[in-house]
């Protein structure tokens, strides 16, 4: 629960801070010309853009997910690509493009995996839903009171039979 709790918090103040981290220290301390300022001030939209992306999928994931849920492997990679932007603000030239280059492949990594993991959870939660649904249309037409039989088409058009499992009406 801390660790969901914990993730929840730093999302949203991700994207705003390590773009600005990424503009400040490597467009503004670090850079060798006015041009290296101008490239971070495109790459800091970009970053925030996809930061923002992952902060929704965490968001929208979570708040469906139940209490229970591990959210480990979000942290984890989350975790993962933001040490590599506060590492791209820091690292000195020789050895920046090998760090940007790690924490792009970690960015598309925890992009897909949230989004596969999104998706997967709510196919889960629809399944559960529908089965739950099912098991209630299943009691509904064992019990008493009016039932909803089987359709039947007659001559193109639609015939809804309805019985009362009592026997005493019928309609159709």
């Amino acid at each position: 629960m801390t660790i969901r709790r914990s993730l929840l918090a730093v999302t949203p103040w991700a994207v705003v801070a390590l773009p600005l981290w990424v503009l400040i220290g490597r467009g503004i301390v670090l850079a060798d010309s006015s041009w290296d300022l101008v490239g971070y001030l495109v790459l800091s939209p970009v970053l925030a853009i996809a930061l923002g992306a992952a902060a929704l999928l965490v968001r929208l994931r979570l708040r469906g997910a139940p209490r229970g849920a591990d959210v480990r492997p979000d942290a984890a990679l989350l975790g993962a690509w933001y040490a590599a932007v506060l590492a791209f603000g820091l690292t000195p030239e020789p050895y920046d493009g090998v760090v940007l280059v790690i924490g792009a492949l970690l960015g598309l990594a925890t992009l897909w995996y949230l989004g596969w993991a999104l998706v997967r959870d709510a196919r889960r939660r629809v399944r559960e839903t529908l089965a739950a649904f099912e098991q209630q249309a299943r009691r509904a037409d064992g019990g008493p009171g009016p039932s909803v039989g089987r359709s039947a088409s007659r001559g193109g058009e639609r015939v809804i039979r309805m019985h009362d499992s009592d026997g005493g009406w019928s309609a159709g």
